[in-house]
């Protein structure tokens, strides 16, 4: 689109009622208005994922469908309950998407295991773990299962001989 046009609501709507899938490319700000988003989903279900607050209870009770549309739009993730926010299958596919989803969930900051199950999935998620940015024992752990890991860390413990060490082993 002609930069004078992306930023245009009336030609983005005018676009989404012509073809809704262009709700894939828009600015942000258009994928989360809900008039927009919700003129996609008359043709096009994907575009639930942008704005789920929209979504009919039965999309938020299907967890195939809940996966398909954190596959899409990790973000999502947030708009779902506490409940479905932890579960690691929902998790996993938002922190693969994209890991900077991480920072958003408590449970990750609190609980060792499940960090290291994201950080399995994605080694970027280190960088969004705050509360382990310092623990010596969780970058051996995460070292043990990929050495590239290694490079999220901050300085103190990429320096750190015994973590470098395992790290190469």
């Amino acid at each position: 689109m002609p930069d004078v046009l992306k930023n245009d609501r009336n030609f983005i709507l005018a676009a989404v009622a012509l073809k809704p899938e262009v709700i894939d490319y828009l600015p942000v700000v258009f994928q989360k208005d809900p008039e927009i988003v919700s003129l996609a989903m008359q043709s096009y279900p994907g575009a639930i994922a942008y704005h789920l607050p929209l979504a009919p209870p039965e999309i938020l009770k299907n967890k195939a469908k809940l996966l398909e549309i954190l596959a899409k739009n990790p973000r999502a993730l947030m708009h779902l309950s506490n409940n479905l926010r932890n579960d690691e299958e929902l998790l996993a596919i938002a922190v693969k998407t994209d890991a900077s989803v991480a920072e958003l969930i408590p449970a990750l900051q609190t609980n060792r295991e499940l960090a290291l199950k994201m950080v399995i999935i994605n080694g970027f998620v280190i960088r969004y773990l705050k509360a382990f940015n310092t623990d010596l024992k969780f970058a051996l752990e995460c070292v043990d299962q990929n050495g590239m890991n290694l490079q999220h860390f901050q300085d103190s413990i990429r320096n750190n001989k015994q973590v470098v060490l395992q790290a190469f082993k």
